[in-house]
């Protein structure tokens, strides 16, 4: 290694330790710091505690919010309460058409075409051929 490789690497690594000095907080600094992070542990620690008792004051449910799965019919099984559930239409709109969802399986109920003349006599032909 040449002597000027060694006089750079020394230089850098001045640099380095110099930075280091310079840069590095003060000791009022330093204690601010970590008064500072004690009390967000402080606060994080009570925020944990009460999401704890939370927890444990929802834990106990009352018994007429259980629900008793023998008395559904077996067929359906753990889904029967899903059979029963009434469909809603959800109605989605942009500039080009309107199309109609029902909730209860996410079904197609309706399509319409904005700015389009056609014979609905020949759309409703093409909807049973769909079916």
């Amino acid at each position: 290694m040449e002597r000027n490789h060694i006089i750079g690497f020394v230089l850098i690594f001045g640099l380095l330790l110099v930075w280091t000095f310079v840069n590095s907080p003060s000791k009022e600094e330093a204690l601010a710091m970590q008064q500072r992070q004690d009390s967000l542990n402080r606060v994080a620690m009570l925020q944990d505690s009460i999401q704890s008792i939370d927890n444990q004051a929802n834990a106990v449910k009352p018994a007429e919010e259980v629900v008793d799965t023998l008395a559904q019919p077996a067929s359906n099984g753990g889904f029967a309460h899903v059979g029963s559930a009434a469909g809603e239409t959800v109605q989605l709109e942009n500039q080009y058409f309107i199309i109609d969802f029902n909730t209860k399986g996410g079904k197609i109920t309706n399509v319409e075409l904005k700015h389009v003349d056609i014979d609905e006599s020949m759309v409703r032909a093409i909807a049973k051929q769909a079916e």
